[in-house]
């Protein structure tokens, strides 16, 4: 029939559509960096001393294994071209890294090791994490391990930060206890903790095995900590002997015009120009920076762009410029005052970064209060691009765990080609079924 072969021409050519959108997506996507294989030779195993020492900056990226697989994750430095000088893959996955001051070209990082059998009795599973700090040496490899502590093996219960307080302590932000807490690195012993049941009832945040998702603890000179409760959509700032302190936390459960499950919270001093606090405010896709005034946090700065996918560390460097690491669109970059973005390198699943000869997360750096020529929407201090305005309402419809498993080419233009190839095709199997009901009812008949 003339109706059906028309029909059938228009959904033939809609999938064509599709694969070739697919296609483009996968050769203009991002690539990320090379495989251990490629890396050229070096003096020692994944480091390259000349090229560390040649380049005008260096930096450090701290990249996520998939948790359910055996791909590992990586410690890299790079160089302003994105060559690689230094690569470390020993553990399965990298969280939080940190420069070590006065100590060029040494870092202190947060990883995790999987364990099975005996390893594991301490927490009388199969298998199991090894949560570790360690230091090292970029232009020798030469590894300290500084503390440990093994939790169960669950992707929720994988350390992802802990800060140096002092050479002989370090504040902990323990996942899979819901507490942060403080650790005598030559006894192990911990002079403080707290949990956060103390101040949270446990109908907020996430479910049972996984409720807050504490990921972020950092050490504010004044004597209090500040932590991510990214399950809350809070960040908090707790003084040891009194508790979480009121009406100083950033955002609240399900308020998602603030936060959204944040990740990297850093505090900018009232010396600096704050207070005040930039956050890569991960589900809401965008970079954030709150200020302190008249004993409120009000949003001043916030940025994107139209690849901006979940962002999980936002560190403002001493020229003002901001390093961010974008999760899901497989990149590092670095962000102009004004919203440009001055350098990037694309990098496989990266959680945080640092630029070496600067101090730690956002130490050195002011806040980024937006100029008045930026292209910015004075409402929300959002910086307006090409491409965001269609994008607003993506993320919200779209799972991170999603994008997680994901090919690293598969941005959000891809997943509405893909849906839209996966709703043709399941149309047109129906119609079919549908022409040929007859002949399928006397076949059953038969």
């Amino acid at each position: 029939m003339p109706a059906r072969s028309t029909v059938r021409r228009t959904l033939l050519a809609l999938v064509v559509v599709c694969l070739v959108g697919l296609l483009v997506g996968y050769l203009t996507g991002p690539t990320p960096a090379a495989t251990t294989d490629e890396f050229r030779s070096t003096d020692a195993d994944g480091v390259d001393p000349a090229a560390l020492d040649a380049a005008a900056n260096v930096t450090v990226v701290a990249t996520q294994g998939v948790a359910e697989s055996d791909a590992t994750g990586e410690l890299l430095a790079l160089t302003d071209e994105g060559e690689i000088a230094y690569r470390n893959s020993t553990l399965q996955t990298y969280f939080d890294v940190d420069p070590v001051p006065d100590e060029p070209y040494v870092v202190e990082y947060v990883g995790a090791e999987r364990l099975t059998g005996a390893a594991c009795a301490r927490v009388s599973t199969d298998t199991c994490s090894r949560n570790v700090y360690e230091r090292v040496n970029l232009r020798t490899d030469e590894t300290t391990r500084l503390w440990s502590r093994i939790t169960p093996r669950l992707p929720s219960n994988r350390y992802h930060d802990i800060d140096r307080v002092n050479e002989t302590h370090i504040a902990v932000a323990d996942i899979y206890d819901d507490a942060i807490y403080t650790v005598e690195l030559a006894t192990g012993e911990e002079p403080w903790r707290w949990t956060a049941d103390e101040a949270y009832d446990r109908s907020s945040g996430g479910a049972s095995g996984d409720w807050t998702h504490v990921n972020d603890i950092e050490a504010v000179a004044d004597g209090r900590f500040m932590a991510s409760l990214r399950n809350q959509d809070a960040v908090i700032f707790v003084r040891p002997g009194e508790g979480l302190l009121a009406g100083q936390t950033i955002g609240a459960d399900g308020a998602h015009d603030t936060l959204y499950e944040q990740h990297n919270p850093d505090y900018v001093p009232e010396s600096a120009g704050g207070p005040s606090v930039p956050i890569a405010d991960s589900e809401n896709r965008r970079v954030v920076e709150y200020q302190r005034q008249d004993g409120e946090w009000i949003q001043t700065w916030a940025w994107t762009d139209a690849r901006l996918q979940w962002p999980r560390d936002a560190d403002r460097l001493p020229d003002g410029s901001t390093l961010v690491t974008d999760s899901h669109g497989d990149r590092v970059i670095e962000v102009a005052p004004d919203g440009s973005v001055l350098w990037s390198a694309t990098v496989r699943l990266p959680y945080e970064a640092e630029r070496l000869a600067t101090p730690t997360e956002s130490g050195g750096g002011g806040p980024a209060l937006a100029p008045d020529d930026a292209g910015v929407d004075p409402s929300s201090g959002l910086f307006t691009n090409p491409g965001y305005t269609l994008r607003t309402g993506i993320p919200q419809l779209v799972p991170n765990g999603l994008l997680y498993v994901a090919p690293s080419w598969i941005l959000y233009p891809e997943l509405l080609v893909a849906s839209a190839l996966a709703l043709t095709l399941f149309g047109w199997g129906v119609t079919e079924l549908w022409w040929r009901r007859d002949r399928i009812r006397a076949a059953v008949g038969r």
